[in-house]
């Protein structure tokens, strides 16, 4: 039985082109072209030309041994960097260092450092915010190496030397000591001499008589003082010699009465 094979219908054609239609078209990535590779002779010619000991050479110097390091065979950096220029592996790795610091910054603030305190700053030896300290004063002035070590200071106060810490704890040790002896010896001398107590007051028998008089007289007083008509005070409960015994007594009491009590009667 032969294959029934289906026939291809202009729908089916309208449809394949109108997907395709839509289907966004895949453009080519477009690869960013690798700088060439310059040869090694002129690259060690370059760096002979950077032997000078100023900001702006060091950091060109760097820029051409990262280039040239990346060419030199596995194993042979070290033999060509005596041979070209009897250069150690720390001097080359210092210029380097120099040249990937500088990078992150603008050129004319980099260059406003000496060559010092570029070494100092791209060696790795000072905190974040001291870099950033310094880089931001190299935006208006030349930086030396003293005065990176004058912004830590500021920013971070070096710590106390073994001198000045044996200095403090023989303070600290010896007014414990002293405090220390002064406790001994509160708690094994005699007892401390206390305050001597107050002396008693001595009883006075007459006060109740002297506070009773005072409160009648306030009342006689106040009775005065609403001058009321005599006329009230008619057929009261009081016999008149007791009011005769009253008034020779207040009669009495008047010329004592601002005086201080003696010691008798007291």
């Amino acid at each position: 039985m032969s294959e029934i094979i289906p026939l291809k219908t202009g729908t089916d054609e309208h449809a394949r082109a109108e997907t395709d239609r839509k289907r966004p078209a895949v453009r080519p990535v477009s690869k960013k072209p690798k700088a060439p590779t310059r040869e090694l002779a002129t690259i060690v010619a370059e760096i002979h030309e950077t032997f000078r000991n100023d900001t702006a050479s060091v950091v060109k110097r760097g820029e051409l041994l990262i280039e040239a390091k990346q060419q030199v065979k596995h194993g042979e950096w070290l033999l060509w960097l005596d041979t070209y220029f009897c250069m150690d592996a720390r001097t080359a790795q210092r210029a380097m260092a120099a040249a990937k610091f500088a990078a992150k910054y603008d050129t004319a603030v980099v260059f406003n450092l000496n060559v010092d305190a570029l070494y100092a700053l791209s060696g790795g030896d000072f905190a974040t915010k001291v870099v950033a300290a310094v880089m931001a004063k190299a935006a208006t002035q030349p930086i030396r190496t003293r005065t990176i070590y004058d912004i830590e200071e500021s920013l971070e106060p070096p710590p106390q030397s073994l001198e000045e810490l044996n200095v403090e704890h023989e303070a600290e040790a010896e007014l414990q000591a002293q405090e220390q002896q002064e406790a001994e010896k509160f708690l094994d001398g005699p007892p401390p001499e206390l305050p001597p107590a107050p002396e008693p007051e001595k009883p006075d028998p007459d006060r109740y008589v002297r506070m009773q008089l005072v409160a009648q007289v306030t009342e006689l007083k106040r009775l005065a003082a609403r001058k009321r008509r005599l006329e009230c005070f008619a057929g009261i409960a009081v016999n008149p010699d007791d009011l005769d015994t009253v008034v020779s007594f207040l009669t009495a009491l008047k010329p004592i009465v601002g005086e201080k009590p003696t010691a008798e009667a007291a």
